[in-house]
């Protein structure tokens, strides 16, 4: 009886171990959701000051919804067309830059712009931020996926 309550005992810690190991590995920072996959805009919502949330996407040409953000585990992204263009002749590589997270990950700089970043997570990066204008406080809430 003793060696079955050993051997069940010593089974329950090596689940545990093999759980707790498994957790941890898991675990991704926001820098490896932000690099492991390319970004497509999906929503571009705007509003003004006490407004609600009014999403513009729908209303965007084709060639510009399929749009490519891409960010390198090296701090540089670069913005890029999609399958469709615009116009033919426009490059492939609309702009480039560095990116850098602050406030303890909760804020993502992209060049000079800096964006609150409400989610991020394998499949979703939510990033907002604000600008006043003229007396008016413009509020903007882009979301991507993959």
């Amino acid at each position: 009886m003793k060696k079955t309550s050993h051997l069940l005992l010593t089974g329950l810690v090596a689940a545990l171990v093999l759980i707790c190991s498994c957790k941890k590995d898991s675990k991704k920072s926001n820098s490896q959701f932000l690099t492991q996959k390319n970004w497509i805009q999906l929503k571009s919502e705007e509003r003004i000051n006490n407004g609600v949330y009014v999403d513009d996407f729908p209303n965007w040409d084709a060639c510009d919804k399929d749009d490519i953000f891409k960010f390198l585990s090296n701090n540089t992204y670069s913005f890029e067309e999609g399958a469709s263009k615009c116009n033919a002749a426009d490059p492939q590589v609309i702009g480039t830059g560095i990116w850098t997270f602050a406030q303890n990950e909760t804020q993502l700089s992209i060049g000079v712009t800096v964006f609150n970043i409400d989610q991020l997570d394998d499949n979703t990066l939510v990033l907002s931020t604000m600008q006043s204008f003229g007396g008016d406080t413009y509020y903007y809430r882009d979301t991507y996926g993959h």
